[in-house]
């Protein structure tokens, strides 16, 4: 099961307005839970990891290779058929494709006009994704040293589903779909959700999803 989450438990507490520790333990699941539901709607792994030679082929001759997981932080080698490319030779554009031959390539001997076309012709190793370390530690803001990095757009569309999520269970009273709710002489007043995303979860997944070229 996934481990990591793209929004900050301490991220769902403030918006839900819980101190203390005590529904901690569920908020955590929910996170995860809100963080897969995001990377399953958009098609795509946004935590930070490692792909080891991953295939590629092309139809039409291209001097843009995207690949499958981005933002790219690094790439650490391309083959062509079983030939290294010199790292000289190409670049990372946008921290999203490759562009070879990148501007001012000198010519290697394994230098050509576009990427090669073909059944499984190159292959790549590469390091893509968001830093997600503490998002279950972290503080709102990052405290110095903390290293929790998912854009914000991102974190907020999965913290307000987060909190969607706490509001349907028990733990959080099972608030969905209920405009007030009365406890003895205290009646409270809550949000109206449907049963469905938030309008600001849709819009993120709408920003990141994609396939190549997105």
């Amino acid at each position: 099961m996934t481990s990591y989450a793209l929004v900050r438990l301490s991220r769902v507490k403030k918006l839900l307005g819980v101190t203390g520790s005590t529904h901690d333990v569920h908020l955590k699941q929910i996170c995860i839970e809100a963080s897969q539901a995001f990377e399953s709607e958009t098609g795509r792994v946004f935590n930070k990891d490692t792909y080891t030679s991953e295939r590629y082929s092309l139809e039409d001759e291209s001097r843009r290779l995207y690949l499958r997981h981005w933002p790219i932080v690094s790439i650490t080698s391309v083959y062509f058929s079983g030939t290294l490319i010199a790292a000289t030779d190409y670049e990372v554009i946008d921290s999203r494709y490759i562009l070879y031959p990148k501007a001012g390539a000198t010519g290697t001997s394994t230098l050509r006009g576009t990427f090669p076309t073909g059944d499984s012709e190159i292959t790549v190793t590469y390091i893509a994704g968001y830093v997600t370390t503490g998002w279950d530690t972290a503080g709102v803001p990052l405290a110095s040293g903390q290293t929790f990095a998912v854009p914000e757009d991102i974190e907020y569309a999965i913290a307000e589903y987060a909190a969607v999520l706490f509001k349907r269970s028990i733990d959080g009273d099972a608030r969905i779909g209920l405009t007030s709710r009365s406890r003895g002489d205290e009646s409270a007043g809550y949000e109206k959700y449907v049963n469905d995303y938030p309008d600001v979860f849709r819009r993120a997944v709408a920003k990141y999803s994609g396939g190549w070229g997105a």
